[in-house]
C-alpha cells in the first residue's frame, strides 16, 4: 500500500511509529506478549501485527507442543511501530508478520534484513459497535456513515502513522466517497473523529467500545472477532477484502506529512494482505523456517480461518 516514501535521512519509519508509539507501544506490547515460564532451551521471537495476536498465539502453543523445550515469545503490534522496533531499535526478532505485505518492498532498509517475504492471509476492514450503540438500525441498513455522523456518536479509528489499518481506514472514507456519491464525506468522518479518539493498536480501540466510551470503531475482522465484537461489513468496493478490486482501491491515496523538509510519504489503497519473513540475523534460523512453514501449511491456514483471517 505503501507508494514513493521518500526522506531527507532514510528513516522515515522513526516518525512514522515513533511518536504514538513511544506513549502506547510499550503496554500494547505487554497485553500481547506471551511465552511459557522457565528457562527455554531456545527461544523464537516473532513479531507480529496486533490483528495476528488470537490466531499466533495458537498456533505458538501448537509449534511449542511440537517442538519441546523451545519458548515462542509472540510480541504483537501496529507494523510500523514494530518495523522501528527492528530497524532503529534493534531488537532482537527471528520471524517478521505484517498486516501490510508491501510494507517489506517500500520501507527502506528492510528487504536488507529479512529473506523473501511470503503472503499467508487477507482480511478485511469492518465496522465494529458496542452493545446498545446509537445509530445501529442505520448501520444495519448500509448508511453507517450517517450514523457515525449523528450528534453525539463517538466513533475512533487507529492511527495512521502506527498501524496499517489506521491509513487504510482513511482510504475507505476517500472510496466511499465515490462509492456513494457523496461527495466531502471522508473530510467530514476525519472531522467527527477527534485525535482524541485514535489509538495506536486495535486492543485499545476494543478496550474503548468494551468499556463503552466509545460507540464504533474501525478494525480488521480477525480482530474484532478475537475481541468478541459486533460487527457491520462494508462493501467489498471499499473494506480492501477482493484483490480482484485491487485497481478500484488504488484509485485514492493520501500523503503524510514526514520528520523534515522534503520528507513524506505516500499511500494508496490495496487489499489487505498478511506476510511474514525470516529476519536475517535471526539467531534461530532453523526454528524461525520451521515457524513459517507452519503458518503456510495446512494446519496453520486451517487455524488462521478459524480465527476469521482470509486464504492468502
Amino acid at each position: 500500500m505503501l507508494r514513493g516514501a521518500r526522506s531527507t535521512d532514510g528513516r522515515w519509519w522513526l516518525w512514522a511509529a515513533g511518536t504514538v508509539a513511544a506513549v502506547l507501544g510499550a503496554t500494547a506490547l505487554a497485553l500481547c506478549s506471551r511465552g511459557s515460564g522457565g528457562r527455554p532451551a531456545a527461544q523464537l521471537v516473532v513479531f507480529a501485527a496486533s490483528s495476528l495476536g488470537a490466531a499466533f498465539g495458537e498456533l505458538a502453543e501448537r509449534f511449542e507442543r511440537a517442538h519441546p523445550g523451545v519458548r515462542v515469545q509472540l510480541e504483537c503490534g501496529g507494523s510500523l511501530w514494530l518495523v522501528r522496533r527492528l530497524l532503529e531499535l534493534g531488537a532482537r526478532c527471528d520471524v517478521l508478520a505484517l498486516a501490510d505485505a508491501e510494507l517489506f518492498e517500500e520501507i527502506q532498509g528492510l528487504r536488507a534484513r529479512t529473506d523473501e517475504p511470503q503472503r499467508f492471509a487477507r482480511d478485511r476492514l469492518v465496522l465494529a459497535f458496542r452493545e446498545g450503540a446509537p445509530g445501529v438500525e442505520l448501520v444495519r441498513a448500509g448508511r453507517w456513515y450517517d450514523a457515525l455522523l449523528a450528534p453525539g456518536v463517538r466513533f475512533g479509528r487507529a492511527d495512521e502513522r502506527a498501524a496499517p489499518v489506521g491509513y487504510r481506514t482513511l482510504l475507505c472514507w476517500r472510496l466511499a466517497e465515490a462509492h456513494y456519491g457523496l461527495a466531502g464525506l471522508a473530510a467530514r468522518l476525519e472531522q467527527a473523529c477527534p485525535p482524541a479518539r485514535v489509538r495506536s493498536s486495535l486492543g485499545a480501540l476494543s478496550a474503548l467500545l468494551v468499556a463503552g466510551e466509545l460507540d464504533y470503531a474501525f478494525t480488521y475482522g480477525a480482530a474484532a472477532r478475537a475481541a468478541g465484537l459486533a460487527v457491520q461489513g462494508l462493501p467489498r468496493e471499499i473494506d480492501f477484502s477482493e484483490p480482484a478490486l485491487a485497481e478500484r482501491y488504488g484509485a485514492v491515496s493520501l500523503e503524510l506529512g514526514g520528520g523534515g523538509p522534503g520528507s513524506g510519504l505516500w499511500l494508496r489503497g490495496s487489499p489487505v494482505r498478511y506476510a511474514m519473513a525470516c529476519v536475517r540475523a535471526s539467531g534461530e534460523p532453523e526454528l524461525a523456517g520451521r515457524w513459517c512453514a507452519l503458518v503456510l501449511g495446512a494446519e496453520g491456514q486451517a487455524v488462521l480461518a478459524r480465527h476469521g483471517l482470509l486464504p492468502p
